[in-house]
């Protein structure tokens, strides 16, 4: 493999340039078909789109990694309880308050501790009880919870697909060398409706896509479910994208 493309970002930019290209040509086919036109390839629609695709995707992939920063929610897990053998190898992940986790590797050489057994009742001072325990793990529930949902709202209802429709049509003009002003009317009268079905799909997506995907699989994902949101709403709209 090139060496560039062991880099997440364009490894995800090639797949996703790659899947919007074979949906392009699926579409105009289909469509040409529904009307009984003779299949063929438009060399410059396709063109077209994947210029678009290649401006779009890296812009894409860094606006997920700006969502995983503002709100992060990395999935916790809980580690194996250690081993009274100091010959077995144990990997323990430790969550932490700010949601991330740290693993601690217990080898040969680290001797084991001795357990402390606290009876109920007989905190220690300056020791934790199982309810501080419980009340952590809310907390960290809670986070995860709230982040998730926070980088919904605004990838799929207050920015994100917003700005994806809205650089779509630019693009899409602009290649077409058309005026500023018929940019700006095609902004105006094709954004709502475009969102507006983009709704009735794209949130369960976000839903997938945020809580069981990490943040260099969600452009691929994306692009995947999008191979058929293009193709469908070519067919509906009765015209090639």
């Amino acid at each position: 493999m090139l060496p560039i493309l062991r880099s997440p970002l364009a490894s995800a930019v090639l797949q996703a340039v790659s899947i919007s290209a074979a949906a392009n040509i699926a579409a105009q086919l289909l469509s040409q078909y529904r009307h009984g036109i003779p299949l063929s390839v438009d060399l410059e629609k396709f063109a077209r789109f994947l210029t678009i695709s290649i401006i779009m995707a890296p812009l894409n992939y860094c606006w997920q990694a700006l969502l995983e920063r503002t709100f992060p929610a990395e999935r916790f897990s809980v580690g194996k309880k250690y081993s009274a053998n100091k010959h077995d190898d144990v990997n323990a992940t430790l969550p932490h308050e700010s949601g991330e986790t740290e693993t601690l590797l217990l080898n040969d050489n680290d001797p084991p501790e001795e357990e402390n057994v606290v009876e109920e009742g007989n905190i220690p001072e300056g020791g934790t009880s199982k309810e501080d325990h419980r009340s952590g793990g809310r907390q960290t529930i809670n986070s995860y919870i709230r982040n998730t949902l926070l980088k919904l709202c605004v990838d799929c209802f207050l920015l994100g697909t917003w700005w994806n429709v809205v650089l779509f049509l630019i693009l899409n003009r602009a290649l077409q060398l058309d005026s500023g002003r018929e940019i700006m009317r095609s902004v105006k009268t094709e954004t709502v409706p475009i969102v507006l079905n983009a709704f009735k799909l794209w949130p369960f997506v976000f839903v997938i896509g945020l809580t069981l995907l990490p943040m260099e699989k969600r452009i691929v994902f994306y692009s995947s479910v999008n191979f058929f949101w293009g193709i469908y709403l070519s067919l509906v709209a009765g015209r090639e994208p």
